[in-house]
């Protein structure tokens, strides 16, 4: 697995990261466990979890994974959507569920559609610290190396209260680091207004454009990028709709492409994959051990270039 060096964590993870937001949901914890495994054998080093993850259980899952791999792994987990504590009702359909998006995968987006957006929250400084000392208790370890802000408002971000919360935090020694995962408008006010955060979580893919954006602004241009969901958007039919009318068929695919331009476009920092199937993980991280090729970049710039017929 090729690494890459977090000067604010003075060492070296992954380059791939492992998303658990499905982690004790649409993945078993059995299922879960395997996975987190498996990824660990391959030298995936970074694990991205929050408290409202796998409808409130994937940081418990994770803190029983981390047993004697605490300090062989970095973790990102978040404050600002509280756990989720699904009713009877969904933890008894949970495994039908399961069972029809794998006999059935065109029925995940819209099982996903009828869990709903997360409600964003403006959480006040206490119930920050609450979240926080939580999932200590559910991660089973003394700290956590990056502590991100989730889908925040840009009022959170720049709320000297929760910043002063935060800074407590880093010098308690529960926090090494503080990131903000969410909109760019969000990690460029938070970032413009304190020092405190170091890291930048955010969707992006060719579409989207916000690596781009992030790294021209001042306020961000120096944080460590985590990347998410490249795929999103629908990225994957929009890039094969654009090799249609390019006539290219030929190899990589569409999302081989896509995951090899997340690579490319942050190769100073992560990029995040939720993958539960060793074929998924295997392909994944072979991909991430490969070197970096600034080639498929200009590959997708050519292919979302207006064409003339």
């Amino acid at each position: 697995m090729r690494t890459v060096f977090i000067p604010p964590l003075a060492s070296s993870y992954s380059v791939l990261g492992f998303g658990c937001a499905s982690l004790g949901s649409r993945a078993s914890p059995s299922e879960g466990q395997r996975a987190l495994s498996h990824a660990f054998e391959r030298g995936v080093t970074w694990y991205d979890v929050a408290p409202p993850y796998g409808d409130g259980r994937a940081e418990a899952l994770l803190g029983t994974f981390l047993a004697g791999k605490r300090d062989r792994v970095a973790i990102c987990t978040k404050a600002g959507i509280p756990r989720s504590a699904p009713s009877w009702l969904k933890r008894m359909l949970r495994p039908a569920a399961r069972f029809a998006v794998t006999t059935f995968p065109t029925l995940r987006k819209g099982i996903a559609q009828l869990r709903g957006p997360h409600l964003q929250v403006n959480m006040p400084p206490q119930a920050v610290e609450a979240s926080v000392i939580e999932s200590l208790r559910q991660l089973r370890t003394d700290y956590i190396d990056v502590l991100a802000l989730h889908d925040p408002a840009i009022a959170m971000c720049t709320d000297p209260a929760i910043l002063e919360t935060l800074e407590g935090f880093v010098k308690k020694g529960y926090v090494r680091c503080v990131s903000i995962a969410g909109s760019p408008d969000a990690a460029i006010a938070g970032s413009a207004h304190s020092h405190l955060f170091q890291f930048a979580q955010f969707q992006d893919n060719p579409f989207l454009g916000v690596i781009d954006r992030l790294r021209a602004d001042p306020a961000t241009q120096n944080k460590i990028f985590v990347t998410h969901s490249v795929f999103g958007a629908s990225a994957l039919q929009r890039l094969s709709e654009l090799q249609t009318q390019a006539n290219s068929s030929k190899p990589p695919s569409p999302g081989e492409i896509l995951f090899d331009y997340a690579l490319a476009k942050n190769p100073t920092g992560i990029v995040l994959s939720s993958m539960f199937s060793p074929k998924h993980i295997d392909a994944n991280c072979t991909r991430a051990a490969a070197p970096i090729s600034q080639d498929v970049i200009a590959t997708v710039k050519n292919l979302m270039e207006p064409r003339t017929f």
